[in-house]
């Protein structure tokens, strides 16, 4: 879910105090991955997203296809927090996510800190209600790439929380590509894993229409 929020927070962070607005984006992704995982087995899938931040608060709604092999057709998210800008190259934030879906999965709630520093983002997620499933990502911004936002990413989950996602790896490395053309934002996303050939199974490219 972290992905969903960078973009965002990043105007919560540096806007005036006195900045609000609402604003969204809707787009296609040839595959929904979270965490490492696939949450559309293989196939596209269409999101939008429509958030509103000011003063430092930020809150929003996030809706994608998805396909566990049965009734589940679609992930809704509701999103909140707050993010502060410690000095010109530091913030904090702090939020609270939760994950519904439209048939057979309750909903589930997580917690989140951030930090970010220079072109280092830190982000931490502990499940509600079971302090066993957590998260951690860290990303960094390679500072020397201009023409597109490059990134690296490191990400690990508990124990108990690769258990529920029924993978056998706790963590992954990957690399984020994105580039604004006007209105629109072309991402990509491939993670180590493709390098062993499973390069369908293991990234995805995405266009999205911001408003």
């Amino acid at each position: 879910m972290f992905k969903k929020l960078l973009p965002l927070l990043a105007v919560a962070i540096f806007a005036p105090l006195t900045y609000a607005d609402f604003s969204g984006s809707v787009g296609v992704s040839s595959d929904y991955f979270w965490r490492g995982v696939s949450q559309n087995d293989g196939n596209h899938a269409i999101d939008l997203d429509l958030n509103y931040q000011g003063n430092g608060f930020y809150a929003g709604a996030w809706v994608s296809q998805v396909d566990f092999g049965n009734e589940v057709d679609h992930e809704y998210d509701y999103y909140a927090g707050y993010a502060l800008a410690i000095s010109d190259k530091m913030a904090v934030d702090v939020g609270l996510i939760q994950y519904n879906y439209d048939a057979l999965i309750d909903d589930t709630e997580e917690v989140y800190v951030g930090v970010s520093l220079n072109n280092f983002e830190l982000y931490h997620a502990v499940n509600l209600d079971n302090s066993d499933l957590t998260f951690t990502e860290v990303e960094y911004h390679l500072p020397f790439i201009t023409q597109l936002d490059v990134s690296l990413v490191y990400a690990m989950g508990s124990d108990e929380a690769t258990a529920l996602m029924g993978v056998s790896d706790d963590d992954y490395f990957g690399i984020n590509l994105s580039k604004d053309l006007g209105d629109f934002t072309l991402s990509a996303m491939v993670m180590d894993r493709a390098r062993h050939g499973d390069i369908m199974d293991n990234a995805a490219i995405a266009l999205h229409y911001n408003f």
